[in-house]
């Protein structure tokens, strides 16, 4: 699949000691945005001390312990890897969510984080230089993020879809990176018109001597149900 149509990002631990409100602004651009445990793990090693980026972990985990709810699935209905979990948090009143897994085919933390972007085609944005090398060379797609210019790149592809949605391949161009949001709005406002705009069917119609007939037949079930209805009123009043 190409990953130019993939709208989940993971945002490496670096990116958010140094700006945590690009979970908001991610989403804010459509993004499903994920984190992992390895993720968490470097976040919590840096949570004490009085420095920036200490606060700033520090305020993941205040806002994350506010709401979560685990999940079966991923948000695009994507099944998750046998062993895997997922977790949504809140962070700016906004979804993060967490995949987390015990048993990496690679042991540092960064082969930890590509394990998982690989699995799920995740877009990674980082700030780490090395890092960026390395998933460049696994031919991960990935972002060196330098701050709210470079988030001008992770806006360039586009968002919203994603393998398993049904998307005319017509909508790209030829690279495969750009998608025809105004033909797809158009399409969606016509197929609500259609089902709004469904004339009502009529009951069919009954002749007098089938009415009479239904009559007959319900007769002895109303009598009951009436005969029922006075035998306990007079138990109550008596």
């Amino acid at each position: 699949m190409s990953y130019s149509l993939i709208k989940c990002v993971i945002v490496d631990t670096c990116v958010l000691l140094d700006d945590p409100q690009v979970l908001v602004r991610m989403n804010k651009m459509g993004k499903s945005v994920f984190l992992s445990n390895t993720i968490l793990r470097e976040l919590d090693s840096n949570k004490k001390g009085d420095q920036e980026i200490n606060k700033n972990a520090r305020k993941i985990f205040r806002e994350f312990v506010k709401e979560s709810v685990a999940m079966s699935l991923l948000p695009d209905g994507t099944a998750l890897k046998s062993g895997d979990g997922v977790v949504r948090f809140l962070f700016g009143g906004f979804p993060v969510f967490v995949i987390s897994r015990d048993i990496f085919k690679q042991g540092n933390n960064d082969s930890q984080i590509m394990d998982v972007a690989m699995d799920y085609k995740f877009h990674i944005v980082t700030r780490d230089n090395a890092f960026y090398v390395l998933a460049k060379t696994a031919g991960l797609p990935v972002t060196l993020w330098q701050g709210l210019e470079s988030e001008k790149d992770i806006k360039g592809f586009p968002f919203g879809f994603t393998e398993s949605s049904q998307v005319n391949q017509e909508n790209f161009d030829a690279k495969g990176t750009t998608f025809d949001f105004r033909g797809h709005a158009a399409a969606k406002e016509k197929e609500a018109k259609q089902v709004w705009t469904t004339e009502p069917q009529n009951p069919p119609s009954i002749t007098a001597s089938q009415a009479w007939d239904l009559a007959k037949t319900a007769a002895p079930v109303v009598g009951s149900i009436l005969i029922i209805g006075l035998e306990i009123w007079s138990a109550i009043t008596k």
